[in-house]
C-alpha cells in the first residue's frame, strides 16, 4: 500500500468497505466516474483487486472481501456490438466494462503534477512519435511559446529526450479497441487512431484531474501570429460528416459516417467540426462526451462529437485551408514558393501540413522559430 497514490488508497478503502462497482465507488468517493475507472484499473494492474467481465470488483485477498453494497451493473453485450455493421446503440455502451490500460514506466499512475497551474489553460497534444515527421512537435511548441500566453503543456504518448521540465509528459503506449466485424469467430483488437487520440485526451484529464478550459491540438498544427483563447474558441467547421458518403472508402471517412450515425441516434446535428486547428474544450464536458458515446472504445471523431453535443456559441466560420481561407493554411505540397509562404505568414493564424507538405513548412518554421523554447532542454 506504500506505493499507492492518495486517490488509489481512497478507491481501495471504498472497495474494502463493500463498494464493488465503478458506479457505487463513484458515489462513495465523490470522484469523477472516469477517474474511478482509471484508478480501478491501476489497482488491478498491481494485483490488489480483480475485475470481472461484468464490472464487479473484488479484492485479491478473498478473506478480506466484504459484502457488496449497491447494485452491480451488467456488461454490454460485446458480441452483439461486433456483429453489427454500425456502432452499437448508445444504451449498450458503458465505460464500466472498459479496460483502461495505462502502460506507465513504473506500472503506476503518475501523481498529481504540481507543475499544473489550475489558473492557466492547459494545452494537450496527443503524440505518436512513429507518426510524426522530424521536428514537428518541437517546432509546434516553439510557435505556442511565441504566439500564446502562459499555459500548461501536457504531451500524452511518446516522450522526447529534449523535453524540459515545462512539459508535463504522460507515457501512453497506444490503446487497443475491439475491431468491428461481422461474424468474427473471436474478438480481435486494433489500435484505431481516432479512439487512441481520444484515449490520450481522456488520460490527461483523468490522471491529472484537470478542470476548466482545455486546448486540444496536434503536433503538426502551428501558430503563425499571436493567438488568443477567443481565436481558438471561435467556432469553425469543415462541412458535414455525411459528406463522406460521396468520397472513397477510407478509415477516416468510415469514422466520419459512424460519427454521424451515432450523433443522429441522439437527435444531434452532424456538422464536421474537425478542421485540424486547435479547439477549446471544457474538461468536465470532455469526460461526459467520452462516456456518452464510449468514445475511447469506438473509432469516432471526438471534436465533432463534442461540438454537436455542446453547440458552440457564435457564428460558424467555414475552414478549408485553401487560398481563400483567412484563418488556416493547409500545406500539402513540398514546393510551395517563398512568396506564398510569406503571404501565409502575414495573413493566417494557423498552419498545418501532411508529410508531403512538411519540407515547405519546415523552411518557414526554421526561419521564424530558430530559437529554443522553454519546452526544450
Amino acid at each position: 500500500m506504500e506505493n499507492l497514490t492518495e486517490k488509489e488508497k481512497a478507491i481501495y478503502e471504498a472497495i474494502k468497505a463493500g463498494f464493488l462497482t465503478v458506479d457505487t465507488i463513484t458515489a462513495a468517493t465523490e470522484m469523477k466516474k472516469a477517474s474511478v475507472a482509471t484508478l480501478v484499473n491501476s489497482l488491478a494492474k498491481k494485483r490488489l483487486i480483480n475485475k470481472s467481465e461484468g464490472g464487479t470488483i473484488s479484492l485479491t485477498d478473498p478473506g478480506s472481501q466484504p459484502e457488496e453494497k449497491g447494485e452491480t451493473k451488467p456488461a454490454a453485450d460485446k458480441k452483439e456490438n461486433q456483429e453489427n455493421g454500425t456502432p452499437a446503440p448508445l444504451k449498450a455502451l458503458t465505460t464500466d466494462a472498459i479496460l483502461m490500460d495505462w502502460p506507465h514506466e513504473k506500472d503506476n499512475l503518475p501523481p498529481m503534477d504540481e507543475r499544473l497551474d489550475p489558473d492557466k489553460p492547459t494545452l494537450i497534444i496527443p503524440y505518436y512519435k512513429g507518426g510524426a515527421v522530424s521536428t514537428e512537435l518541437k517546432l509546434a511548441l516553439r510557435t505556442w511559446a511565441k504566439h500564446f500566453g502562459d499555459i500548461n503543456v501536457v504531451i500524452v504518448g511518446d516522450s522526447e529526450d529534449w523535453f524540459s521540465d515545462h512539459v508535463i509528459h504522460i507515457q501512453h503506449n497506444g490503446h487497443q479497441v475491439i475491431r468491428q466485424c461481422n461474424g468474427c469467430a473471436a474478438p480481435q483488437t486494433e489500435q484505431h487512431p481516432q479512439a487512441d487520440s481520444t484515449h490520450k485526451l481522456f488520460s490527461a484529464i483523468a490522471l491529472l484531474d484537470i478542470k476548466g478550459p482545455v486546448i486540444l491540438s496536434n503536433d503538426d498544427i502551428f501558430l503563425l501570429r499571436d493567438v488568443t483563447l477567443d481565436d481558438i474558441a471561435s467556432p469553425k467547421y469543415f462541412g458535414d460528416l455525411k459528406d463522406a458518403a460521396e468520397k472513397k472508402t477510407t478509415r477516416f471517412n468510415e469514422a466520419q459516417l459512424n460519427t454521424a450515425w451515432i450523433l443522429e441516434q441522439l437527435g444531434n446535428t452532424t456538422v464536421r467540426y474537425g478542421t485540424h486547428t486547435p479547439v477549446l474544450l471544457d474538461a468536465e464536458k470532455v469526460l461526459e462526451v467520452i462516456e456518452t458515446y464510449n468514445a475511447t472504445e469506438v473509432g469516432l471523431l471526438f471534436t465533432s462529437l463534442y461540438f454537436n453535443t455542446h453547440t458552440p456559441e457564435g457564428e460558424l466560420t467555414k475552414i478549408t485551408g485553401g487560398t481563400e481561407d483567412k484563418i488556416l493554411a493547409s500545406i500539402y505540397r513540398p514546393d510551395i514558393s517563398q512568396d506564398v509562404l510569406d503571404k501565409v505568414r502575414g495573413e493566417r493564424l494557423f498552419m498545418n501540413c501532411n508529410d508531403k507538405g512538411w519540407p515547405s513548412v519546415r523552411k518557414l518554421l526554421r526561419s521564424d522559430f530558430s530559437e529554443k523554447s522553454k519546452y526544450e532542454i
